[in-house]
């Protein structure tokens, strides 16, 4: 049987949707290999306006900025 993770589906856009998206991308790029690395889906609605003032309520965005590789 492979247990092997092949998708991540993250339900639910805006800041912290995307944020999700952004460190797991960033993580999994640093410890697995491109073969066996999972997609990450981001499903948003296109029905529901973005709020646009999450990221200010971040604290640690900075550091999530660096984390993710982002200068």
């Amino acid at each position: 049987m492979d247990n092997h993770l092949c998708k991540i589906t993250i339900v639910g856009g805006g800041t912290a949707g995307w944020m999700t998206a952004l460190v797991l991308d960033s993580v999994l790029s640093r410890t697995s290999g491109s073969k066996d690395r999972p997609r990450i889906c981001l499903i948003e609605s296109p029905d529901i306006a973005t709020v646009g003032v999450g990221e200010a309520s971040v604290l640690r965005m900075p550091a999530t900025i660096r984390q993710a590789d982002i200068s």
